[in-house]
């Protein structure tokens, strides 16, 4: 299980360099998610493990990453700031996720251009149920060990 994880991690700082958001290293498939609109919308699975999900800002300011719905008190919780350069990771189980962009210092709406996503293809792997943040706005230094231990915490 170590030595699978090890890889996943591996396989993962490679797809962090997101070569256009794709990569595909042993079993490891990632396909890009490319925006609607001002947003994106991600898919979850109506049965069995979550969808997850990686982000990564490439944009020069932080950005505020909201989940958009019909009642935003009903979303507590779910807004997260990635910093410029850094890392996310989400699970997604919700036959539509929506998420929106806030510029990080004043919270007005913005373009969701500089983040990119990719979906992990074969996640199910990985045993993950449930919608939460794996990771938050971590650099690239610190995003594998982060997901490392989170994907152990769900054994």
């Amino acid at each position: 299980m170590i030595r699978t994880m090890k890889a996943f991690i591996f396989a993962t700082l490679a797809l962090v360099s997101w070569n256009g958001c794709a990569s595909q290293t042993g079993q490891l498939v990632c396909g890009k998610i490319l925006p609607k609109h001002a947003s994106y919308v991600l898919k979850g699975k109506k049965k069995g493990w979550a969808e997850i999900y990686l982000l990564q800002n490439t944009g020069k300011e932080p950005i505020t990453v909201n989940r958009a719905i019909a009642h935003p008190s009903a979303s507590a919780g779910w807004s997260s700031q990635i910093d410029p350069y850094h890392h996310a990771a989400l699970a997604i189980t919700s036959p539509q996720f929506i998420l929106n962009c806030n510029h990080s210092n004043d919270g007005k709406p913005t373009s969701c251009k500089p983040l990119r996503v990719c979906i992990l293809k074969n996640a199910n792997q990985w045993k993950v149920t449930g919608e939460y943040w794996l990771v938050e706005n971590k650099a690239t230094s610190d995003f594998s060990q982060a997901l490392m231990q989170r994907f152990k915490s769900t054994q």
